[in-house]
């Protein structure tokens, strides 16, 4: 999770950007006829465990 405010509004921009382009890449799987991947998913994240990277990292990253 990220505590710096400015760090949170960007990575949360480069999220949604991110995610008009999964909308574009799961209409072409479908047009296409080809399973759509699952990749991760809330699953595979346990928001209980300690951070694991720094704000500054997480913006590079």
């Amino acid at each position: 999770m990220v505590e710096d405010l400015e760090v949170k509004s960007l990575i949360q921009s480069a999220l949604n950007y991110f995610e008009e382009h999964l909308i574009e890449l799961r209409n072409i799987f479908n047009n296409e006829y080809y399973p759509v991947p699952n990749g991760f998913t809330k699953s595979d994240v346990n928001l209980e465990d300690p951070r694991l990277f720094s704000n500054i990292y997480s913006l590079l990253y």
